[in-house]
């Protein structure tokens, strides 16, 4: 059995003449990207090797692994699930062994992140259309084909995609620190020193999660009362980092916010590696949230979690996002259920908790990458696979059985993008299997977005989208909720006009 190696692939020392000069070295090296070949061919790992033995992206080199068989492969990839990019050959120790282990690593490992350049030297074995169809592959390659710089430029491609799940990974993972981050303050002391330094440490976990937790860090975090008197404040530093003095924090992040009661919040941050734009986000919806927060935890409130205004102050994080639609629509899709879940035979009172729900439909959005959400063209298919995760993530924001409200909007957040016939997603479910307010959601979620002008679509007149809900009925939408929708123009008219997008 061929013992498993790895080195960067830096570290290889050959006789050749470099092909160019290294890049010089970050004064805080990020840890490299770790790449697995998988080949039963010595030669394939040492000509592999060679050619990425100077690659880098984004500033960060590869550490390369070694095996030689579908079930190394498997073995490896259980005990370290941070791969980000498998050369995977076709045939190893028989001829099935590479697209087995590509069914493993998905279904059985539960790795949905990495990604998979699968390369065969026999392509009769395992011709692309079988791979590409029936087996979650990101690529295909033929060894005969794949130069030196194909090479590269697959490498290129797949860390880049790896990079983008990571980011919304991490993005998710901070929401949930975002939304319940008035938690820990509540059901313990309301003392401001207290709801100073749980602010502080909630910020440290946002920006010390992986590939960050090497970070230095430091944060401050301070309230004033009307008057300008200081509250309470906050400082800390993490890996050795001397916490800097206040004037020098604007030099990387300096928010500031102020809450409905007049009280002013300021949050400082220096960090090496410098803050990414995304975590500046996830930050300014954080204090944004806690400026809104602010007023009932510091007056002894604890009643806060269980009122219906939580619902609108994530309403709030979700329309101050960068990445949001407008306000208008938030306000127009909870107004459109509202009619609809009456003109069903809903109760006024389920009715009002749709109107709060309905809102926070595509929370989950904000987990998800920038880049794809603001996509001018047609998304590709592992880009849709990554925004089709969106209602899941909502879901999992929002799900408490404890909370009606927020029971709603998971309800809600999960299955607007269901259809009637079967064919939607995340659950594939059918007819009134789907929750109605998910039902209703969907129609009121779909007919504002024709109505009004998107990044890919000017906006349908009243008309059409009308026509367009009664040709849908019965395939995406519920027939009768449809009939129930149209009843009454005037009423959806009179909402359409009353929040126009700014």
């Amino acid at each position: 059995m061929r013992q498993n190696f790895s080195e960067t692939a830096t570290d290889m020392s050959f006789s050749f003449k470099p092909e160019k000069t290294a890049p010089p070295v970050s004064p805080h090296p990020q840890p490299p990207w770790e790449v697995l070949i998988a080949d039963d061919d010595p030669e394939v790992h040492r000509v592999t090797r060679f050619v990425l033995r100077e690659f880098r992206f984004d500033d960060r080199p590869l550490l390369l692994h070694s095996v030689y068989s579908g079930s190394e492969t498997i073995r490896f990839l259980r005990h370290h699930p941070g791969i980000a990019v498998l050369l995977l050959d076709a045939v190893m120790e028989n001829d099935e062994a590479g697209l087995i282990a590509a069914s493993r690593i998905r279904k059985e490992l539960k790795n949905q992140s990495i990604r998979i350049i699968f390369r065969t030297g026999q392509a009769g074995k395992a011709p692309e259309s079988l791979v590409v169809d029936q087996y979650d592959i990101n690529d295909y390659r033929e060894k005969a084909e794949l130069s030196a710089q194909k090479l590269r430029s697959a490498i290129t491609t797949g860390l880049r995609n790896f990079r983008e799940l990571q980011s919304a990974q991490r993005e998710r993972d901070a929401l949930h620190h975002i939304l319940n981050t008035t938690s820990p303050v509540i059901t313990g002391s309301h003392s401001p020193s207290v709801f100073a330094c749980t602010v502080r440490d909630q910020v440290q976990r946002l920006l010390l999660t992986q590939p960050f937790h090497f970070r230095k860090l430091a944060v401050s975090f301070s309230v004033k009362d009307q008057a300008g008197h200081p509250l309470c404040t906050a400082h800390h530093a993490e890996n050795n980092f001397p916490v800097p003095s206040a004037s020098s924090f604007s030099q990387d992040l300096l928010l500031r916010a102020e809450s409905m009661g007049k009280r002013s919040l300021e949050l400082s941050v220096w960090a090496l590696p410098e803050l990414r734009t995304e975590e500046r986000t996830m930050l300014d919806i954080f204090i944004r949230h806690i400026a809104d927060v602010l007023d009932k935890l510091l007056d002894h409130q604890p009643d806060i979690l269980m009122e219906t205004r939580f619902s609108r102050l994530l309403t709030h994080a979700l329309s101050n996002s960068p990445r949001k639609e407008s306000a208008g629509h938030l306000h127009r899709v909870g107004a459109f259920c509202y009619h609809l879940a009456l003109q069903a035979g809903l109760d006024r009172k389920t009715a009002e908790e749709l109107k709060r729900a309905a809102p926070l439909h595509d929370i989950g959005k904000l987990a998800i990458p920038q880049a794809i959400l603001n996509k001018r063209g047609p998304l590709n298919a592992e880009e849709q696979a990554i925004i089709r995760t969106h209602p899941d993530i909502g879901f999992e924001l929002l799900h408490d059985e404890n909370r009606p409200d927020l029971k709603t909007a998971a309800i809600v957040a999960r299955e607007h993008h269901e259809r009637w016939d079967g064919a939607g997603y995340p659950l594939g479910i059918a007819g009134e299997k789907i929750n109605i307010l998910g039902r209703i959601t969907a129609i009121g979620d779909v007919f504002d977005a024709l109505t009004h002008d998107r990044s890919y679509k000017k906006a349908w007149p009243v008309p059409k989208a009308l026509e367009f809900l009664k040709k849908k009925a019965g395939s995406i939408f519920d027939p009768r909720l449809v009939s129930c929708f149209i009843k009454d123009t005037d009423a959806l008219v009179q909402i359409h006009s009353q929040w126009p997008d700014t």
